[in-house]
């Protein structure tokens, strides 16, 4: 009979029996070592989602990728459970049982990494021999099966996007990243793009100026929440989406960031005396998400006007060029103009990325016009 014995650390919690050991792909695919139960709504049988392709197969890469370099790692246990009580040699903290009597395990937390193991033996022999950690829970039914799927997969929480971004900013900072022996592909392309650090320190110098605008109005990450304040990880992706790219050429013209958040206070300063007044900073849409959207993407626009003519970037300038644009602008979208437009219950709150997408496209078309304008005068 075909045996499983692997050295395992017993871990008792209640009446709960868990045993932490590993297994190999050999024990996982040589035989129905175990099985994913799949909700079936009409049966009502089954708890586990359905297996997310995209999901395994950036687990195959990551392990395909880093295996090369001696770096494959998947940390954190997998926990299969059975509803068959095991035996373990409390003298040799050795786990053994009859596969054929107890498998197949049922996966409560784990199909993911298991498949993306799969895929990844199939592709190279040599990870047959990979250790996976994993939790093995005996004396569990169905029901305490399930019960835990629900209880790891609901209070798990994923790190944060603003958490994400600073770690992000902090390996682009760090001297001797490249020497580690394997970088994720999707890591190194983050960190070669600098994006997330350039947008950081956009964002930190707005909240951290006295003159700016956006002073102490940015959570950042582990930052106590606050009300009416945007959130870091909304306005630096908006940055990364509307600034930090090849369209702007803010981002093509300055290296030195500290110019660069220079002008951007300046170009806030310049929408605040506009498009704020004197209102309510911490209500205007102006400094919410839609609205920062909406002045950032209009930014590509402005400065490449500044760079095409006087280079100049006071805000006086700044405002110069929304003026002429706000007096070409359609009828339509005329309203934006107004700082009471801005304002909560007015038309600015109804914005979202699609609409304000189309008042970045008539802003363009009016600053064209207003160019064109002059030209002829």
């Amino acid at each position: 009979m075909p045996f499983f014995e692997r050295p395992a650390v017993e871990v008792i919690q209640g009446n709960l029996t868990l045993y932490l050991t590993y297994v190999t792909p050999d024990d996982l695919f040589g035989s129905d070592f175990y099985a994913v139960e799949a909700l079936e709504p009409r049966a009502r049988e089954g708890f586990q989602r359905i297996l997310d392709k995209s999901r395994a197969n950036r687990l195959t890469r990551h392990l395909m990728e880093a295996y090369g370099k001696g770096y494959a790692h998947l940390p954190t246990t997998i926990f299969l459970a059975t509803d068959k009580e095991l035996d373990y040699d409390q003298a040799s903290k050795t786990l053994r049982f009859d596969k054929d009597e107890v498998c197949p395990f049922s996966v409560v937390d784990g199909q993911h990494r298991i498949e993306g193991l799969r895929q990844a033996m199939y592709k190279e022999a040599n990870i047959r021999d990979f250790r996976l950690p994993v939790t093995i829970g005996s004396n569990l039914d169905n029901t305490h099966q399930m019960y835990h799927f629900f209880v790891v997969n609901t209070t798990q929480v994923p790190v944060a996007p603003d958490l994400r971004q600073q770690i992000t900013r902090r390996f682009t900072e760090m001297k001797g990243v490249e020497n580690l022996p394997y970088i994720p592909h999707w890591l190194k392309k983050q960190i070669d793009r600098g994006s997330d650090l350039k947008a950081l320190r956009m964002v930190e110098f707005l909240n951290e100026d006295p003159d700016s605008p956006l002073y102490g109005r940015i959570q950042m990450a582990n930052d106590p929440k606050g009300r009416n304040k945007i959130k870091q990880s909304s306005i630096v992706n908006v940055f990364k989406s509307q600034v930090f790219v090849g369209s702007n050429p803010l981002a093509v013209q300055e290296t030195d960031l500290e110019r660069c958040a220079k002008i951007i206070l300046n170009y806030f300063r310049a929408i605040d005396s506009l498009f704020v007044n004197g209102r309510d900073r911490a209500r205007t849409v102006v400094y919410k998400s839609n609205g920062i959207f909406f002045f950032l993407g209009v930014s590509k626009w402005v400065f490449n006007l500044i760079y095409s003519t006087d280079k100049n970037f006071t805000i006086g300038a700044i405002s110069h060029i929304f003026e002429q644009a706000l007096e070409e602008l359609d009828e339509e979208f005329r309203d934006i103009e107004s700082p009471d437009w801005w304002m909560p219950g007015h038309g600015a709150s109804s914005l979202n990325r699609a609409s304000a997408g189309r008042y970045i496209e008539a802003f363009q078309q009016a600053l064209a016009d207003s160019q064109h304008s002059e030209i002829l005068l």
